[in-house]
C-alpha cells in the first residue's frame, strides 16, 4: 500500500511560498526558500585550504563554526542592543578569566605546598638515617674508648708492677751490704794487727817443761816488724780506698734507683692521667649519645608531623584534586563561554554594517582571540577592544539619511486589478490563483523611486505600510484583514498583518527606541520591491470595484552631490 507523501515533503512543496503546486522547472527558476524568499545557490562549494584548518584547529576554531558564522543571518536587534549584550559578556568573561587564572595559581600554590611536604617529610627521613649513623658512630667510638681504658689501665699495671724493684736488684743490695759488713770486719782486724805491730822486738826464751819434757821458745822484736807495720798502714789505705770506691758504688746506685723511682712515678702519673682522660672523653661520648638520642626522638616526632601535614594536605576538600577539576571545568565553561561571546561579537559586527554600510573586506572581529598555550586568558580582553573599536567606528560613520515615504496607489479595482497608468511603468501586479484567498505579486522598480529623486542613492526601506480603502468604511474595518510580506530580502522575509485594513499612515516617524528592526527595514533597494499581498474577508465587501489599494514604502538613501549638480 503507498502512502501518499505530504506536500511539504515535496521539492516544489518544500520551496512554494504560497501553498499552490508549483513545477520543479518554476520552483528552480525562482529559487524561493520555504520561506518563500529568493537564494542564489552556488554551483560549486569553495575550496578549503588545509592550511587554514590546521591554524584554525590550533586556535580553537572549526570550520564549522565558521562557515556557520558566514552563513548565519542577522539578527533582529539593533547594534546598540547587540554590542550592549557582547560588552557586558565580555566583562564576565574577564572576571571568568581571572577567576580560572586565580583557580591556576591556587592549583600551583597547593602543589608546591604538596610538594614542600613530600620535600620535608624526605629531608626528616634523611635526617632521620643521618642521626642512627651518628649514633652507630657513638657507640662504635663508645666502644672504642672502653677498649682504650682498657688498655691503658693495663698498661698501667703492667709499668707500676715494672717500676717496683726486683729481687735480682734487692739480692745485690743485700750481697753490697754483706761486702761492705766484711770488709768492716778485716778493716778493725787490721786496726788490731797494726797496733800489735807497734810494741818494739824483744828476744826472751823460756823453758817449758810440760807433758813431755822441756822446751825453748826465743822471740825477738825489731824492724821487721816496722816494715810489717807500713804494709799494714798501706793495706789500711787499701781497704779505705776499697770502702770508699764501695761506697761511692752504693750512692750512684743509690742516686739511680731514685732517678728510676722518679721516672717510674712520672710515668705513673702520665698513665693515670690517660685513664683519666679517657674517662672524660667517655662522659663527653656519653653526653653525645643522649644528645643524639634526644635528637632521633625530636626527628621522629617531626616525620609523625610530616605526614600528618601530608595527610591534611592529601584529604582535605580544598585540595589539588579540587583545582584540577575546577581548572578543567571552569576552562570549558570559559571556552564555551569566549565562544558564545565571539558569536554575539559577530552578530554585533553584522548588526554595524547593516546599519554602517561601510568596507566589509577588514573585519573588526578576528577568529584569532583563543591562544590555547595560554589557556585563551586574554581572549575577552583582545574582543573587548574590538568592541569598543567598532563602538567608536559606530559613533564616528553614524550619519543621519535622508527619510521618504512613497505612497503607491497598486490598483483601483479588486474584481480587475490594474496598475493605474501613472504607475504602470514602474509597478506590475500579477494575481495567483487561489480561492480561498485573493494573493498578489506585487514588483516595484526602483525607476519609481530615481523619478522622483534622481540624486539619491543607496536607497532602503524602513517601513513598508499598505492601506486598502472601500468605499463603505464600515466594511473594511469589520471584515478586511491584509497581509503584506517582502519577498526580495535575501537576508530575512519581512512581514506584517493587520485585521484593521482601513488606516491612514500619517507621518513617517522612526521608532529609535525600539531594541527590534521593523519588519522591512534594511532592504536595499536595488532592481525591483518584490512584495506579496494577500487580503482575506473580501466575501463581506459587497462591492469590490471601489476598493484602492495603496502601498506606503519609507525608506532612507544618501544625497549625491555630483548628480544632483548636473
Amino acid at each position: 500500500m503507498a502512502y501518499p507523501v505530504p506536500e511539504i515533503w515535496t521539492v516544489s512543496g518544500s520551496l512554494n511560498k504560497s501553498g499552490v503546486p508549483f513545477s520543479a522547472g518554476k520552483v528552480y527558476a525562482d529559487s524561493l526558500n520555504i520561506q518563500g524568499v529568493k537564494r542564489a545557490l552556488a554551483l560549486f562549494a569553495p575550496p578549503i585550504d588545509p592550511g587554514m584548518l590546521v591554524k584554525a584547529r590550533a586556535m580553537g576554531l572549526s570550520i564549522d563554526s565558521i562557515l556557520n558564522s558566514a552563513n548565519e543571518k542577522r539578527s533582529i536587534y539593533r547594534f546598540r542592543v547587540i554590542v550592549k549584550l557582547a560588552v557586558d559578556m565580555a566583562k564576565d568573561a574577564c572576571q571568568m578569566g581571572r577567576d580560572l587564572l586565580a583557580i591556576l595559581e591556587k592549583q600551583d600554590a597547593e602543589q608546591l605546598q604538596v610538594f614542600k611536604a613530600k620535600c620535608d617529610k624526605a629531608v626528616v627521613a634523611e635526617s632521620k638515617a643521618v642521626q642512627e649513623m651518628e649514633v652507630k658512630s657513638l657507640e662504635a667510638e663508645k666502644v672504642r674508648l672502653e677498649e682504650k681504658k682498657t688498655a691503658k689501665q693495663n698498661t698501667s699495671k703492667k709499668q707500676k708492677a715494672m717500676h717496683l724493684v726486683s729481687a735480682a736488684e734487692k739480692k745485690y743490695q743485700k750481697l753490697m751490704e754483706k761486702v761492705a759488713k766484711i770488709q768492716e770486719t778485716v778493716e778493725k782486724v787490721r786496726n788490731i794487727a797494726s797496733a800489735t805491730f807497734k810494741i818494739p822486738d824483744f828476744k826472751y826464751g823460756s823453758v817449758v817443761n810440760a807433758f813431755g819434757g822441756p822446751r825453748f821458745d826465743i822471740e825477738s822484736i825489731g824492724g821487721t816488724k816496722l816494715a810489717e807495720n807500713l804494709v799494714s798502714a798501706a793495706e789500711s789505705y787499701a781497704s779505705r780506698f776499697a770502702q770508699r770506691q764501695l761506697d761511692a758504688a752504693k750512692t750512684k746506685l743509690q742516686a739511680e734507683l731514685e732517678r728510676r723511682k722518679k721516672e717510674w712515678t712520672l710515668e705513673d702519673e702520665v698513665a693515670d692521667a690517660e685513664v683519666v682522660e679517657v674517662e672524660k672523653q667517655e662522659v663527653v661520648n656519653e653526653i653525645k649519645t643522649q644528645q643524639v638520642e634526644k635528637k632521633h626522638k625530636s626527628i621522629e616526632n617531626e616525620i609523625l608531623r610530616s605526614e600528618q601535614a601530608y595527610e591534611v594536605l592529601s584529604e582535605k576538600f580544598t585540595n589539588n584534586d579540587l583545582y584540577i577539576w575546577l581548572e578543567k571545568e571552569l576552562g570549558k565553561v570559559f571556552k564555551q563561554y569566549v565562544k558564545l561571546l565571539l558569536d554575539v561579537a559577530k552578530m554585533a559586527e553584522r548588526a554595524y554594517h547593516f546599519e554602517i554600510p561601510d568596507d566589509t573586506s577588514k573585519p573588526y572581529i578576528q577568529s584569532n582571540y583563543w591562544d590555547s598555550f595560554y589557556k585563551g586568558l586574554l581572549a575577552p580582553e583582545r574582543i573587548l577592544l574590538d568592541l569598543r573599536r567598532m563602538e567608536k567606528a559606530y559613533l564616528e560613520n553614524d550619519k543621519h539619511r535622508i527619510e521618504i515615504t512613497r505612497p503607491i496607489l497598486l490598483f483601483t479595482n479588486l474584481t480587475d486589478p490594474i496598475v493605474p497608468d501613472v504607475n504602470s511603468q514602474y509597478v506590475t501586479v500579477s494575481k495567483t490563483d487561489n480561492s480561498k484567498v485573493s494573493e498578489y505579486v506585487v514588483n516595484i522598480r526602483r525607476s519609481l523611486f530615481e523619478k522622483d529623486f534622481p540624486y539619491h542613492e543607496e536607497r532602503f526601506t524602513k517601513d513598508i505600510r499598505l492601506q486598502v480603502v472601500a468605499e463603505n468604511e464600515t466594511e473594511s474595518y469589520a471584515c478586511l484583514n491584509a497581509e503584506v510580506s517582502l519577498t526580495s530580502n535575501p537576508q530575512f522575509i519581512g512581514v506584517t498583518a493587520s485585521s484593521m485594513a482601513l488606516s491612514e499612515v500619517g507621518k513617517f516617524d522612526f521608532k529609535f527606541v525600539d531594541d527590534k528592526y521593523s519588519p522591512f527595514e534594511g532592504t536595499l533597494i536595488e532592481n525591483t520591491l518584490d512584495l506579496n499581498l494577500r487580503l482575506t474577508g473580501i466575501d463581506c465587501i459587497t462591492d469590490l470595484s471601489t476598493v484602492k489599494v495603496i502601498v506606503f514604502v519609507s525608506y532612507t538613501a544618501w544625497r549625491n552631490s555630483n548628480v544632483q549638480s548636473e
